[in-house]
């Protein structure tokens, strides 16, 4: 039986193909298998990959003892990896009351472009964006968030009989961590924002269910009677929105929250793209820079597939699947029926095709 995880090859000794003394397979290479990644363009040609070191790897410790080919066995590894981590995204989305259908999927990492397409059609996700930097999204978007610490405590009491007294004695203790917390990072009184939750459910369940209640806490973090009943609706709303039921009884407070937030004062400009006056379609037509074999299952063997480079495409371009754009920083996949608009804030916009009647 194939098993993706949980464990890494790291860095080092890293996967098969990195030649650093790896011998099990990894999900790299696989994809250095299925050709989706370049031997001679890894890490923007930084580095070089073995494809028949990935090759040996896999054959001897997935193909053979399944009794499959190499290439099924690497596209069975890729497969089970993107099975992985669509159920991880349905376990922070779907089973918490957010349909994914309703918004676009942005993509980072490195190996993002490798397997977002298949991530997205998973999670039946229209739209898909992924920045030509997506290698260094998560470094670029710890530049530009806000600065966050949170502070929890445990204090039980219920809607019924409402421990006063010893909630507000939790909850100052906690905004007092917050305050050391702001002054240690040095963040102005203007930049400064705590939000305050508690988690709860009702008698007999199980587990809690997190509400922010920042609205019904006073600002000495004491909750009047008042803020009570306001808490406990607000409560029946978030349950009724995540599990389409509410139950107007009395609700069991467990755990009480705060969140100190810095507020950023830089903010993020995306200089935009203009359409080329004078669209040169022969260059367009043209823009792949080489082909390589690449394997879908929508052809069931390797496909001679172009490969672009993603500093000849340009605002405007669309590029169709099946294909590969190469960035320093990270590959991307166009699956079959799948293409890739070059953005007007110089990302990579993946849909489905739409055919063309008549």
């Amino acid at each position: 039986m194939l098993r993706v995880g949980p464990r890494s090859a790291g860095s080092v000794p890293g996967p098969a193909c990195y030649n650093r003394g790896g011998t099990l397979p990894t999900v790299t290479d696989a994809n250095c298998v299925l050709g989706y990644l370049n031997p001679d363009f890894f890490n923007d040609g930084r580095m070089k990959l073995y494809p028949e070191l990935a090759r040996e790897a896999i054959k001897k410790h997935v193909a053979e003892p399944l009794g499959i080919t190499v290439m099924e066995a690497a596209y069975s590894i890729w497969a089970t990896v993107n099975v992985n981590m669509i159920s991880a995204i349905k376990d922070i989305t779907i089973w918490q009351g957010i349909d994914p259908r309703s918004y676009a999927m942005v993509a980072g990492g490195g190996a993002c472009g490798l397997h977002a397409i298949a991530l997205a059609e998973g999670l039946e996700m229209q739209h898909l964006l992924i920045p030509r930097t997506a290698g260094g999204l998560s470094a670029a978007g710890g530049l530009f968030s806000d600065i966050v610490s949170e502070y929890s405590g445990s204090h039980y009491t219920t809607t019924a009989q409402f421990d006063f007294e010893g909630v507000a004695k939790v909850l100052q203790n906690l905004r007092g961590q917050a305050e050391k917390f702001f002054a240690r990072n040095k963040i102005a009184p203007a930049q400064q924002r705590i939000e305050v939750y508690m988690e709860a459910h009702y008698p007999f369940q199980v587990y809690e269910l997190p509400v922010n209640i920042t609205p019904f806490v006073n600002d000495d973090f004491t909750i009047t009677p008042a803020g009570v009943q306001a808490m406990e609706e607000a409560f029946h709303k978030e349950h009724e929105r995540t599990f389409s039921i509410r139950d107007n009884t009395y609700i069991e407070c467990v755990t009480w929250r705060v969140k100190a937030i810095g507020k950023h004062e830089r903010e993020a400009v995306l200089p935009e793209a203009k359409l080329p006056e004078n669209r040169d379609l022969a260059y367009e037509e043209g823009l792949s820079s080489s082909f390589r074999k690449v394997f879908f299952k929508e052809y069931d063997d390797l496909k001679m597939t172009p490969v672009f480079h993603g500093d000849r495409l340009y605002y405007g371009i669309t590029v169709h699947g099946p294909a590969i754009i190469e960035e320093p920083t990270t590959t991307i996949v166009v699956l079959p029926g799948y293409c890739a608009k070059v953005t007007k804030h110089n990302s990579y916009c993946i849909e489905k095709e739409t055919l063309k009647k008549g």
